[in-house]
Formats: structure tokens, sequence, C-alpha cells
């Protein structure tokens, strides 16, 4: 809707968005803000992605030519300033003095290395559904029958309100089922991060919080980790409840990232990432062996990472293989 919306508009909008598929379809122009500085780019996203590297390309190649004329410039000031070639050494240190700097090239923003280092083997069959139904006083979805195997990667769509979350608060345990059950497969360890992850971290510091969630022997790895996230002493020392939206989604990742979890379910874990976070998490789950639960909003997440889809629609729960 969103999408249409912006698209069909007649009239100059300005929005802000780490949403790939909106960049896409929907602006005429990009413009970056990095170190200070806003960048303009032609749309669509794919272009401004190749038009990007080009710039920085450029960049680099004259920051660099820049950095090896000074120096050679400066090396003959040094070596010849009280020699024969006194003069020569004074006109170089003039010319140094006009040697105009290019703009540097801001430091490259990476994808976030993630990784998941702990993933034990499950059975084959990781869980086995049967006239699950869920909801509370009346049904959110109906009863349905389903088998996930090891590997699998479901994303499940539908609308606000449509009992998405319920659903997967009804499979880890959180709530119970109306109706039908629920059969874990043989060694099967899962972990759900929600999107209400502030009322899970609760007002603890960061780093307490994540000492009782890893074991012991990982502590030194998770806090070295959770600095490669941009998590330093200084973050983890604060209170959960101090952190930025973002902070707290990375420190819950950084969990994830070193728990012996072979299926884990995501509710909304684009939330409060930006461009770089989300493309680092999208490589991680690519790799990650175990089995995936998704309910994302980023359809460009979504896509690359699924190989079931669930649609809840006006209570019935219909499985396809594409996302529409």
């Amino acid at each position: 809707w969103l999408v249409n919306l912006l698209a069909s508009c007649r009239h100059a909008w300005l929005v802000i968005s780490h949403d790939r598929h909106v960049l896409e379809q929907c602006p005429t122009i990009i413009g970056e803000l990095d170190h200070g500085r806003i960048e303009r780019y032609q749309a669509p996203y794919s272009n401004y992605l190749v038009e990007r590297r080009h710039r920085r390309e450029t960049m680099s190649k004259a920051w660099v030519a820049y950095e090896e004329e000074a120096k050679r410039l400066r090396d003959f000031v040094a070596k010849y300033k009280a020699g024969q070639k006194s003069k020569q050494a004074s006109a170089r240190a003039k010319a140094l003095e006009r040697l105009a700097a290019p703009a540097q090239p801001p430091t490259r923003k990476l994808a976030l290395p993630l990784a998941f280092e702990h993933v034990p083997r499950s059975a084959d069959e990781v869980l086995k559904i049967r006239g699950l139904a869920v909801g509370y006083e009346r049904p959110l979805v109906a009863a349905f029958d389903s088998i996930i195997r090891r590997g699998d990667r479901v994303v499940i769509k539908g609308l606000n309100g449509s009992g998405k979350t319920t659903l997967l608060r009804t499979l880890i345990g959180d709530i119970e089922p109306l109706a039908g059950e629920l059969q874990f497969g043989i060694k099967v360890h899962h972990a759900m991060l929600s999107q209400h992850i502030d009322l899970i971290l609760g007002d603890r510091s960061g780093g307490e919080w994540l000492e009782n969630q890893v074991p012991v022997l990982r502590i030194q790895q998770a806090r070295n980790l959770a600095g490669g996230l941009g998590l330093g002493r200084q973050a983890l020392s604060r209170p959960c409840n101090q952190l930025s939206g973002g902070e707290r989604m990375r420190l819950a990742l950084t969990s994830l990232l070193l728990r012996d979890l072979n299926f884990i379910i995501l509710d909304e874990p684009t939330n409060h990432l930006d461009l770089s976070a989300r493309e680092g998490l999208e490589k991680a789950l690519s790799r990650y062996p175990g089995t995936l639960f998704i309910v994302s909003h980023d359809r460009q997440f979504c896509e690359q990472l699924a190989t079931r889809w669930w649609h809840i629609s006006e209570g019935t729960l219909l499985e396809t293989n594409h996302s529409k």
C-alpha cells in the first residue's frame, strides 16, 4: 500500500527508510547522510549502490594519488633543504603548501560480521504440528497441520493483528494452544527473538544480561563480538532500558549467535537495524544450517531467506511457495 501510494503521489515527499524494497520502487532521488555530509544519488536503490561504489573508488584513487604526491614532496624537502638543492627544496615546500587535498573517502560501512558458530545437529523432523489452533478466547489462526524439517526457513506473512506473533509464541510454549499439539524432534534447541526486546532485557546492564544468556566459557567471546557490533564497554555498562533500539537488538543478536541453537524464531528481527546490520544478519542467516521461523515486514529480507511461506488471512493459514 505504501509503495503504491508513494509511487503515485504527484507531490514532493521525503521519506527516511531502511527498507530496500521501498528504496528501489519509490524515490526519484536518494540522499545518503554519512560522516556529516549528504550525498545525492539518482534512484533507484540498485543504481545508488553502483554509483556510490563508483564514487568511492574515484575518491579513493584521488586520495591515494594526493598522499603519494605529498609524500614525494615532503621527502624531497626533508632530504635537500640544507644542501645544494635547497632552492629546489624551497620550491617543493611551496608546492606542498599549494597542494589541495581532495575529499577524503568515507570509511566504508561493511555488513556486520555475523556468524552462527555453535549449531548442533537436530533430528530431520524438527517439529510436527497436528490440528494446531492459536489465539486467546477465540482462534486467531484456525486448526492446521504441518511438518517442519531441518533447514526449513518459514516466513509467516499476514496483516497486523492476524496472529503472526501469537503463533510464534505458541510454538515456543509461551502461549497454550487452543487446540492441537506440537511435537518437537530429538535434540531440537530453540529460542525466539521478540520484537518487544525491551520487555525481555529489563533494566539490568547490557553486560549482565549478556553474561546470563551465554555459556560461561563464551562470556569473553560474547563481549568481543558485542564490541565488533558497536557495543563497547560503555554501552554494555548502561542499563538495557537506556540503550537505543538498535543497540538492544544487536545485544539480543549477540546472545543468539553464541548459544547452541538449531531452531531460531525471529519476530521482526530487522526492527531498529540499519542497512549494514540488516545485510549482515541476512548473510548470517543464509548460511545458518538450522531451522528458521521469520516474521518481518522487510520484503527483500524475507525473499532472500524463505524456503516456505505461510500466509495468514481471515483466520486461515495457507502455505505457498511464493511471497504473494
